[in-house]
């Protein structure tokens, strides 16, 4: 199998996921799970088409898309179970120890108290589809949001834990977590030039949360991870080398299990 291009989600995914789960996955087309969506998947999904529709109709009308519309537009994703284009269809949900309707009611928290947010932005695209060719694989992205002060914005939802003392926090957003994911550098190489990154994170615990995480990298952080990570990466998925990785992702893979293709868990 030659790869000749890939998506931020997938190489995001071989650097600091599973490089064999992601080949089978984005590579192949292969269901690596017979296990429903988590309901936090779908959730996060319905959240991004919603602001999407927020951000998309401020642009174009130079106005801001009323809450009650953007309820609606997230009470409409997810009845239908509306995906991203060219994911894989949502056909069945783990909705966990809760019920659906609990789950829908904090997605339209999450919908209302990133609304404050929202109504301070001022964008200048959004879902800015970008293209770059390195090491003769094409990468390919988009950009969640690129404000009128030229910060790239990404959108996330995050579940929420609770400390001993009782304060609330996002389970895989910190300042210190953000500064070691692949998407933000993965991004800016494909953007052609360093640039102000933050993350715009939702949540809903006692109530809901949101949290601005900057992730401001230099031009020249941005080159050294290409050279030290992206690039041998790349080397790597020419030569057809994609080597399984344990860790957590293992027990929601079906393929985990068979000694054939992986068998981490055996």
């Amino acid at each position: 199998m030659v790869i000749t291009s890939l998506r931020q989600s997938a190489l995001s995914a071989i650097i600091a996921d599973c490089p064999l789960k992601a080949m089978w996955d984005y590579g192949l087309g292969v269901p690596v799970s017979d296990r429903p969506t988590p309901v936090a998947l779908a959730l996060g999904n319905f959240f991004h088409l919603t602001y999407r529709d927020g951000y998309t109709f401020q642009i174009e009308e130079h106005e801001l898309l009323p809450l009650n519309d953007l309820v609606d537009a997230f009470v409409t994703y997810w009845r239908l179970r509306t995906v991203e284009e060219g994911e894989q269809p949502i056909t069945a949900i783990d909705w966990g120890e809760r019920t659906e309707q609990q789950h829908r009611s904090d997605g339209i928290a999450m919908v209302q108290a990133y609304y404050r947010v929202y109504c301070k932005t001022e964008p200048a695209s959004s879902e800015q589809r970008l293209s770059t060719t390195l090491n003769g694989v094409e990468l390919t992205t988009r950009l969640d949001l690129v404000t009128k002060r030229g910060w790239i914005v990404d959108l996330k939802t995050s579940a929420v834990g609770v400390r001993r003392d009782g304060s609330e926090y996002f389970f895989r957003y910190s300042v210190a977590t953000v500064q070691r994911l692949p998407q933000p550098y993965i991004h800016l190489t494909i953007h052609g030039r360093a640039a102000p990154y933050v993350y715009h994170v939702v949540g809903k615990g006692r109530q809901p949360l949101v949290m601005e995480l900057p992730v401001v990298h230099r031009q020249q952080q941005v080159d050294n991870w290409q050279k030290r990570v992206l690039e041998p990466t790349l080397v790597q998925i020419q030569a057809g080398i994609f080597p399984a990785r344990p860790g957590g992702l293992c027990n929601s893979c079906s393929y985990a299990k068979d000694s054939v293709r992986c068998g981490m868990l055996l």
